[in-house]
């Protein structure tokens, strides 16, 4: 069996499972990041990515579902927006911060 039957292979367990595979291309700065963000945390540059993803698709769908009950409640479009621009302000967690002072070697 060829590499490339056992990657189809592969790919096909996981998508009877429930999961898909997924290629991004990070370059310059942003994989600079990835990489001393990873080295740091202790992941490798892929679970990085994943740990990175994991983050903004759930912010992503909990602001989506705010919107959704917002727009039930008879909510303005003008309030959702608003509602939308600060909720996809970062605002990281503590030992993210923490992570990434380390990283830079910032106080």
């Amino acid at each position: 069996m060829t590499a490339a039957e056992r990657k189809r292979r592969s790919r096909a367990r996981k998508a009877a499972e429930g999961s898909a595979e997924f290629m991004v291309r990070v370059q310059g700065e942003i994989l600079a990041f990835v990489d001393r963000f990873a080295e740091v945390a202790g992941y490798t540059r892929s679970q990085m990515v994943q740990q990175f993803l994991d983050m903004a698709i759930a912010q992503i769908g909990i602001a989506t579902a705010e919107v959704e009950q917002m727009q039930k409640n008879g909510v303005s479009e003008e309030q959702i927006a608003a509602h939308l621009r600060q909720a996809f302000k970062m605002v990281p967690q503590q030992h993210v911060i923490e992570t990434y002072k380390e990283i830079t070697n910032t106080k």
